[in-house]
């Protein structure tokens, strides 16, 4: 199959299956529900960090005993502690989510906004799953990495901008051989 045929719908001739692309709002909803997804698990880290930020390492050790034994936690023990347990439960709430969105994109093609919103990455050249450095590492992190760098706000923005191309496909899903589908039929 070839990419560059992608419109509103292709037909692949081998396994007669008609892919319908995803719409351009469909896409940015599905980025709308990632980004809150994200932003809320980091909320809940800030949150968990804030009020254990007050505790020192040693003072959290009793007061998960005092949790198990007791049915309320002692106010007592909360003092002083290390910003290094805040750090750790921030960065832990970051790659949670790092974790999900990877795991289900790998599996099913999808983050948690595109599975709600009913879309899916597909290989753009046999229409099928794709594999993890092209899904994971091209399409997803390579362009996080850049959005950190100085000049890769204009990729960034040139990124989105190719959805605007016909086949709606950014530069991330050139670059990685992707596609994103609303609905594969079979039409045999």
């Amino acid at each position: 199959m070839n990419p560059s045929e992608f419109s509103e719908n292709v037909v692949d001739e081998k396994s007669k299956n008609e892919i319908i692309l995803a719409t351009r709002a469909s896409r940015l909803a599905a980025k709308i529900l990632d980004l809150f997804f994200f932003l809320s698990i980091i909320v809940i880290g800030l949150m968990l960090a804030s009020f254990f930020g007050e505790m020192n390492f040693r003072d959290l050790y009793f007061w998960l005993i005092e949790l198990q034994t007791n049915d309320r936690v002692s106010v007592n023990i909360i003092n002083n502690s290390p910003e290094g347990f805040q750090i750790l439960l921030i960065v832990l709430s970051f790659f949670s989510v790092i974790i999900i969105q990877s795991r289900l994109l790998i599996r099913d093609g999808q983050t948690i906004g595109k599975k709600i919103i009913g879309i899916k990455i597909i290989n753009a050249f046999n229409l099928g799953k794709v594999k993890l450095i092209n899904i994971i590492f091209i399409r997803w992190i390579f362009f996080e990495i850049l959005s950190f760098l100085p000049f890769g706000t204009i990729i960034v923005l040139a990124d989105v901008v190719f959805i605007f191309r016909k086949d709606r496909r950014c530069l991330h899903d050139m670059l990685s051989g992707t596609v994103v589908s609303q609905k594969i039929e079979n039409i045999s």
